[in-house]
């Protein structure tokens, strides 16, 4: 992944977490999102109404031994702490030469050193969504795969965080992980 496209995959997940605010007032206060203060001489970083954004860097799926080597990184976007709804930002290398409506979905394990589970939803207030039909799907051309879908899981960003994310080749075996981490960043 080049440092051009990291940078601008980056500031349009900022830009989109912005948009995404309800007021003005609080459009105003996201984009003063990271204010320098001075205290003796030293800039400090002040984080004010951060935007609500989970990363995962990727990598092999634990077991793995195929010919791929997914990397890359998914976020999670939510219009703000306590919504349910969320986009999936993915740039990712690696992959299958032509991938088509192979998965890419939030697991229950909390690591990518073993299995990660089964998919991570609250199952009393709906079905699974983490399937082709709700569009949890990533298609990649050339081995690569850059793109966004819309979902709701029943869990706000606080649940999610910590949870695995999840690679799945065309065969429906599982080749990429990363665990969700508070904050964007980039990865690689």
């Amino acid at each position: 992944m080049g440092f051009r496209s990291v940078v601008v995959d980056s500031l349009f997940i900022i830009l989109f977490a912005t948009s995404l605010t309800n007021s003005s007032s609080e459009r105003t206060s996201q984009r003063r999102l990271h204010r320098l203060r001075y205290r003796g001489g030293r800039a400090k970083r002040q984080r004010r109404n951060t935007p609500p954004v989970l990363t995962a860097c990727m990598g092999i799926y634990p077991d793995y031994s195929g010919t791929l080597k997914p990397e890359g990184r998914v976020s999670m976007v939510f219009r703000n702490h306590d919504s349910k709804k969320f986009v999936i930002y993915y740039h990712l290398t690696g992959l299958s030469t032509s991938c088509r409506d192979c998965g890419i979905h939030v697991h229950e394990g909390i690591s990518c050193a073993t299995d990660t589970g089964p998919h991570h939803w609250d199952s009393s207030r709906m079905s699974d969504p983490w399937n082709p039909e709700m569009g949890a799907v990533y298609n990649s051309y050339n081995g690569i795969a850059w793109r966004h879908y819309h979902l709701n899981s029943g869990y706000n960003m606080d649940e999610n965080e910590g949870r695995t994310i999840t690679i799945y080749d065309q065969d429906g075996s599982q080749i990429g992980c990363g665990v969700l981490t508070r904050g964007i960043f980039n990865c690689g």
